[in-house]
């Protein structure tokens, strides 16, 4: 699901490499709406992750397993190419 949706989503429309530019490349329109991506998508990011470690942590009393920590990874690669959608 997660190979599926990335690669339509993101490689097809492009916004994968929209996000992953560098700033030298941009013009300024283009450079304002990335970073208020990026301001949005890392914020909310923090917010999902401390909620997810601290419900780990009072409601399961144990670490974070492997598929939390790669959907998390996965979370904040994508998420400023969603906020730009």
């Amino acid at each position: 699901m997660f190979v599926f949706s990335f690669i339509y989503l993101f490689i097809k429309t492009k916004l994968w490499r929209f996000t992953h530019t560098k700033e030298k490349n941009l013009d300024e329109r283009e450079m304002q709406v990335l970073l208020n991506a990026i301001k949005y998508s890392y914020s909310g990011f923090i917010i999902i992750t401390l909620l997810i470690v601290y419900a780990f942590a009072v409601f399961a009393h144990k670490p974070i397993d492997v598929l939390i920590a790669v959907t998390l990874l996965y979370l904040a690669h994508t998420l400023p190419s969603v906020i730009i959608i």
